[in-house]
């Protein structure tokens, strides 16, 4: 498992050796999900691979990115099964709102653009829309039909039994995004 985690580590550094500043490679033999959390705040972002089958995920082989999304306190960069390169060109920032909700999601938007802009994000496209079906349908309806390729979202929990009855955003965004995800708790 160490020989692993070094041929990692030296395909990491090799991949990202051409950034401004090296990078650094972190590796442990302990559960994934806690050593990610914990050498989290050393980290801007974390960058988290999606899964499609939360409950077939092996806990001492994978990062649970759900976990690390609301214990890290950092953001994530949620990379979907089979996304295999990142353009961020096409950037979708979308409030869905009930009926007469308009004025406060475009003013959620207004602020989650301004801040986007401060961190030299130009390209986001803000949009109102109405809930059609899900909130999830919709999104990923939206994302696909307009080609985005990078979802900018809030992350929130919910407990097991709520989310198991209603189920919740978040989570479909971790399991069946088709494009990256930016997410923040």
């Amino acid at each position: 498992m160490e020989d692993h985690l070094k041929a990692r580590g030296d395909k990491f550094r090799a991949a990202a050796g051409k950034a401004a500043k090296p990078p650094e490679w972190r590796s442990a033999l302990e559960l994934p999900t806690e050593f990610v959390v914990r050498e989290a705040r050393a980290a801007d972002l974390m960058i988290v691979g999606g899964i499609r089958h939360p409950v077939l995920r092996d806990p001492y082989r994978c990062v649970d990115p759900g976990a690390v999304l609301l214990r890290a306190g950092r953001p994530i960069l949620l990379v979907p099964p089979g996304v295999t390169s990142l353009a961020g060109k096409r950037i979708a920032i979308v409030e869905f709102c009930e009926p007469g909700g308009d004025a406060s999601a475009q003013h959620h938007l207004e602020d989650v653009t301004q801040f986007l802009r401060r961190h030299g994000v130009s390209t986001a496209c803000e949009r109102v829309r109405p809930i059609d079906v899900t909130v999830t349908s919709s999104l990923f309806r939206f994302v696909q039909d307009d080609a985005f390729d990078l979802i900018v979202a809030g992350g929130y929990g919910h407990t097991r039994l709520g989310e198991w009855i209603f189920g919740g955003v978040t989570h479909d965004l971790l399991t069946n995004s088709p494009v990256c995800c930016l997410l923040s708790h």
